[in-house]
């Protein structure tokens, strides 16, 4: 079902009605689009069934989107609305409005909060610095929601995939740079491959690096 809510004279909300195809072709828009966001991993992850999609448009224009992951309690008119690295609110050439981000906030808050009765948690992009960590800490706040201190915190570091090999090999810390050339001069080699038996060799390699880290 497609519903469409105006809000504005200028935007609307579009409330689901999505297809695998259809958001796909909408979350590609954006330049802050991650997996988190696709269909296909939140399909695997929770089920086709318990995905909600939030499109905002401004005179027509999609400028904001957002997948959540409906879960309710069995029985009781309860649940929660989990939305992981969203909202979506920065389109491909274009700066990051934080306007847009805090409108998308609201509408969230409202669709989800408000006219569904269920709990509303965001996990936004794990960015502790730089002006878009700042815009989302103020719009959380100002959309009246509140960080949860039960919760661990986590860190996501961003690198520019753009400059040639060389050049980030140059941005590298010393140290980093050290093990870079160790581990070159060792002759290792990378296979690529999507066979069942590379996979479970993987696995081998995988647990054995577990045991041997004492990793969780």
């Amino acid at each position: 079902m497609i519903e469409s809510r105006t809000y504005s004279a200028s935007h609307d909300v579009q409330i689901d009605g999505q297809t695998a195809e259809s958001w796909s072709t909408i979350i590609a828009q954006f330049a802050d689009t991650n997996i988190y966001q696709t269909w296909a991993y939140g399909a695997v992850r929770w089920g086709d069934r318990n995905l909600s999609h939030l499109v905002l448009r401004r005179a027509g224009q999609i400028i904001g989107a957002a997948q959540a992951r409906i879960a309710r309690v069995p029985i009781l008119p309860a649940g929660v609305a989990y939305l992981r690295w969203a909202p979506l609110c920065q389109l491909r050439d274009t700066a990051f409005d934080p306007d847009v981000l805090t409108e998308m906030l609201v509408r969230l808050r409202h669709e989800y909060v408000t006219r569904r009765g269920l709990a509303l948690q965001i996990i936004p992009p794990g960015l502790a610095e730089g002006d878009r960590a700042v815009a989302f800490r103020s719009a959380l706040d100002r959309s009246g929601l509140c960080p949860e201190p039960s919760l661990g915190r986590y860190r996501t570091v961003m690198v520019d995939l753009l400059p040639t090999a060389e050049i980030m090999r140059k941005r590298l810390d010393q140290k980093w740079r050290n093990q870079l050339n160790r581990a070159e001069k060792n002759g290792l080699v990378l296979e690529v491959s999507d066979s069942r038996d590379a996979y479970r060799e993987f696995l081998g390699l995988y647990a054995a690096m577990l045991e041997r880290k004492r990793f969780e």
